[in-house]
C-alpha cells in the first residue's frame, strides 16, 4: 500500500491516501452489439445514468452478463460509480434500487474498503472535481477522459469512520437545501423567459391589421468567408467580420475577427451600415434565429442574414427586431435541412410583419425595452445568487475535506485505524482470480494425495 503519512494541519488525526488505497476500482464491461441480448441479460448503467449523487434508472439497456461475470461487472449497495468520460469524475453512490445492475466500461466502480463511508468518498471526489484537481488527471484533447490509473491515483482525506459519516450526513442536509433553492431559482428564470416571450407577442400581426413582407420593406442579403489560406484577406485586417456566434445579444458586441480591404474588394463579403439587423441563419443550441442590431459598419459570414430597411420603410429597425424576438421559436421550426437545419434568405423575405403608425411603434418599443431592462436586472440578480450558491457548495466541501466543519471530533478510533482495517481486509480477501487459482490448486493437491487404484 502506498499511503502517505502526511497529514493536513487543519485536520489533526486524519490520514491521506489514494483512491486505490481505500477502494477497489474497476472499469465496467465493454459494450458489444452482439452481446446486447443473450442467455443472461442484465440491465446496465451508462454514463448518462449517473448524476451528481443520484442515479437515474428511467432509461436502462441490457447486455449479456454470464454468471461468472456478475461479481466483476455488477454493482452493489455502497459502491461509488464515477464517470470515465462525459463529465469525468461525476459520481453517485449505489442504493438498494440499483443493487445488482451491471455497469459499462464508461464507468468506474469504486468499492470502498475497511468501513470507508461511500457518501464521504463521493463528496471527496466532487471536491477534487470542483477544485480542478481531477482535471489534471484527464487525458484526451477534445473529449476528456479520466482513465483507471488516474482515478486510482487521486488523493483523498481519510478521517475516522464515525467522522466520515457525520460529515457526509451534514453535507447531505445542507446540499438538499441548496438543491431545493437552485430548483426554485431555475423555475424563476424560466418564468422570466416566458415573460419575455409574452411581452414580445405584441409585435405579432393582429387580425385585419395591415402587413407587409420583409422582402417588400428591406434589402436582405448575406456575406461570405474569405479564403483562410489567403493571408491578403486576413492579415492586419481592419474591417469587422461578424459570424452567427456574435448574435447572442440584442446589440452586436465588439468584433472578434477582421478582414482586409482586399477581401472586401475581391470576395462576396458585404459591408453593412449601422442600423442593419443581423439574423443567424445557421447554428444549433440557441443561436439559429437570433436577431441583433449592428451599431457599426461590418461584414458578415454566410451564416448571417443582413436586413437593411429602406429609407421609406414604414417600420423601424427596433420594431422589426421586436418582431423577430416574438417569432424566434417559430422561425427556428421553419428551418430546413437534415443534420443542421438552416434558415434561408428566401424564407426571411417572406416573413409577414405588421405595419403600424410611427407613434404606435415608438410607444410599443419604448415600453418593451424598458420592461426588458427590468427583467434583465432581475435575471442578473437570480443568476448571481445561483453562482453564490455554487460557491457556497464549494466552500462547504472545502471545509469538510479539511476538517473545518464544526461537528466535533471523532473519538471512536485512533488515527489511521481505517487504513489499518483496509490493509487487514486486503490481506484476507482474495481476488476473484486468486480464488479460482486457489480452487484449482486445491483440487490438484487432493488428486495427488489420493491412492491410485490398481486395475485387475
Amino acid at each position: 500500500m502506498t499511503t502517505s503519512t502526511a497529514r493536513p494541519t487543519s485536520a489533526d488525526g486524519w490520514e491521506w491516501a489514494t483512491v486505490a488505497d481505500v477502494a477497489d476500482v474497476h472499469l465496467g464491461k465493454m459494450l458489444d452489439a452482439q452481446k446486447q441480448t443473450g442467455q443472461h441479460p442484465r440491465p446496465y448503467l451508462r454514463n448518462i445514468n449517473i448524476r451528481w449523487h443520484s442515479i437515474d434508472t428511467d432509461d436502462l439497456r441490457s447486455m449479456d452478463i454470464a454468471p461468472h461475470e456478475v461479481e466483476r461487472f455488477a454493482v452493489r449497495v455502497g459502491d461509488v460509480l464515477a464517470c470515465e468520460g462525459g463529465e469525468p469524475g461525476r459520481c453517485a453512490v449505489v442504493s438498494e434500487a440499483q443493487d445488482g445492475l451491471a455497469y459499462q466500461k464508461a464507468l468506474h466502480r469504486v468499492r470502498p474498503l475497511g468501513g470507508v463511508d461511500p457518501h464521504f468518498l463521493a463528496y471527496a471526489l466532487e471536491h477534487l472535481t470542483l477544485t480542478g484537481v481531477t482535471a489534471h488527471a484527464f487525458t484526451g484533447s477534445t473529449i476528456k477522459h479520466l482513465p483507471l490509473e488516474k482515478i486510482k491515483s487521486l488523493r483523498v482525506p481519510v478521517p475516522p469512520a464515525a467522522e466520515q459519516r457525520r460529515i457526509a450526513e451534514h453535507l447531505s442536509g445542507r446540499f438538499s437545501e441548496l438543491d431545493a433553492a437552485q430548483t426554485d431559482l431555475r423555475r424563476l428564470l424560466a418564468l422570466l423567459a416566458a415573460l419575455r416571450v409574452s411581452i414580445a407577442r405584441q409585435f405579432l400581426p393582429e387580425p385585419g391589421e395591415a402587413t407587409a413582407t420583409i422582402g417588400e420593406l428591406a434589402t436582405v442579403g448575406s456575406g461570405a468567408t474569405p479564403l483562410r489560406a489567403d493571408a491578403a484577406f486576413w492579415t492586419n485586417g481592419m474591417v469587422p467580420w461578424i459570424t452567427s456566434g456574435d448574435l447572442n445579444a440584442r446589440r452586436v458586441g465588439p468584433p472578434r475577427q477582421f478582414v482586409t480591404e482586399a477581401a472586401l474588394a475581391a470576395t462576396a463579403v458585404r459591408l453593412w451600415p449601422p442600423g442593419t439587423l443581423l439574423v443567424a441563419m445557421y447554428g444549433e443550441g440557441q443561436t439559429r434565429g437570433r436577431c441583433s442590431l449592428l451599431t457599426f459598419e461590418a461584414t458578415t459570414n454566410q451564416a448571417c442574414a443582413g436586413i437593411l430597411l429602406g429609407s421609406e420603410a414604414p417600420i423601424t429597425a427596433a420594431f422589426l427586431q421586436g418582431y423577430f424576438e416574438a417569432t424566434y421559436e417559430r422561425n427556428r421550426k421553419l428551418a430546413a435541412g437534415g443534420v443542421q437545419p438552416n434558415l434561408s434568405l428566401g424564407l426571411i423575405k417572406t416573413l409577414v410583419v405588421p405595419v403600424r403608425t410611427s407613434w404606435q411603434q415608438e410607444q410599443l418599443v419604448e415600453q418593451y425595452e424598458r420592461t426588458l431592462e427590468q427583467i434583465a436586472v432581475v435575471d442578473e440578480g437570480l443568476r448571481s445568487l445561483s453562482l453564490r450558491m455554487a460557491g457556497l457548495r464549494r466552500a462547504l466541501l472545502a471545509s469538510a475535506m479539511s476538517g473545518r466543519l464544526p461537528l466535533g471530533r471523532a473519538t471512536d478510533e485512533p488515527a489511521g485505524a481505517v487504513l489499518a482495517r483496509i490493509a487487514a481486509d486486503r490481506s484476507i480477501r482474495p481476488t476473484a482470480r486468486g480464488t479460482l487459482a486457489g480452487t484449482v490448486r486445491q483440487k490438484r493437491a487432493a488428486s495427488a494425495a489420493s491412492p491410485v487404484q490398481e486395475t485387475a
